[in-house]
């Protein structure tokens, strides 16, 4: 029994520690990229390190290894990245462009932006996961992605229900948020989308 309680708290521990180092690197990573050329490749890298831990079983130690994955990231994903850019942009501004508009335009209008803001969501929740592959094309990733999110629409909504809570958690606790925000959130993502296994 007391071997069994020492090993729960032993896995605990070690994943304690991947996750805070990873979030940390995730921070530094985006900082080396500028921010907003930074943020998506070292996503992709943060992705990428925990699928090789969940299910190949192996470590990336090395900040050489760090590096190489995070440049191949670099390279491949100004594309998608410009994408978000620029969606964010005229997402932003069609918000206050749809708020000074009358109620019922406002209402429909907002309810759209938000269905497509949701509906892309749902897509890179299973498109991220694939793409942080270094051989794998944005063209087949958005394929499978979307092939898979389509079929397992129950994991989804649990996903996106765990999202939910984790941000609840974040906004009460700032600390968490800063230590383990987006390793957290990745691992839950991985884990309820099941796309370690599809990877």
């Amino acid at each position: 029994m007391l071997s069994r309680l020492m090993s729960y708290v032993y896995v605990f521990a070690d994943w304690f520690v991947r996750l805070l180092v990873l979030n940390l690197l995730w921070v530094v990573l985006t900082v080396i990229g500028l921010g907003i050329f930074g943020w998506l490749p070292a996503t992709l890298t943060v992705i990428y390190i925990l699928k090789n831990w969940l299910y190949q079983k192996t470590q990336v130690r090395s900040i050489k290894s760090y590096g190489k994955v995070y440049m191949v990231h670099l390279k491949k994903s100004q594309g998608l990245n410009a994408a978000f850019l620029i969606f964010g942009l005229v997402a932003y501004m069609d918000f206050f462009f749809f708020v000074d508009q009358s109620p019922m335009i406002a209402s429909i209008g907002l309810g759209f932006l938000m269905s497509v803001c949701l509906a892309l969501l749902v897509l890179l929740l299973y498109v991220l996961p694939i793409y942080s592959e270094p051989d794998v094309g944005l063209r087949f990733a958005l394929k499978l992605g979307l092939s898979i999110g389509m079929q397992q629409w129950g994991r989804t909504l649990l996903t996106c229900l765990g999202l939910m809570l984790l941000i609840g958690i974040y906004y009460v606790r700032i600390d968490i948020l800063l230590c383990f925000g987006m390793s957290l959130t990745l691992l839950w993502v991985l884990k309820t989308t099941k796309m370690v296994q599809n990877t």
